[in-house]
């Protein structure tokens, strides 16, 4: 469908963190994850995690899915899956806070980058 596309978005947290990335804008976001050809959503994920992250997940829960009107233009619509990863107990955490791209934020600071109704959603599991 031309006026409609999708986005999957991850929460990765870890004490008291969540793992964020910059955009080319500056702007603040959760993990945005695109999937190769014929790759399923959940594989997705796994191989941004390996790939990119450098990370291995424990656990990776489906948390909802949210179908939005774009902010861009209002004659798109969007379809959100969101997605939540733990991450494996002895995980060695690749030393992201210095990256200026992807780095931990504190969650409580979460709330000025993500809406409160997201919050509730990817914390309640």
């Amino acid at each position: 469908m031309e006026n409609q596309r999708f986005r999957i978005l991850i929460w990765i947290e870890h004490n008291n963190h969540v793992l964020v990335a910059t955009t080319k804008t500056g702007e603040k976001q959760l993990l945005e994850v695109t999937p190769n050809d014929a790759e399923t959503t959940l594989e997705a994920i796994e191989r941004y995690g390996e790939e990119i992250l450098d990370l291995h997940f424990d656990v990776v829960n489906f948390v909802d899915l949210i179908e939005q009107t774009t902010h861009e233009h209002f004659n798109q619509t969007e379809t959100l899956f969101l997605y939540r990863a733990s991450l494996k107990k002895d995980e060695i955490l690749p030393k992201l806070t210095h990256s200026q791209i992807i780095y931990w934020l504190p969650i409580n600071k979460a709330e000025e980058i993500v809406s409160s109704q997201l919050i509730s959603k990817m914390t309640k599991i």
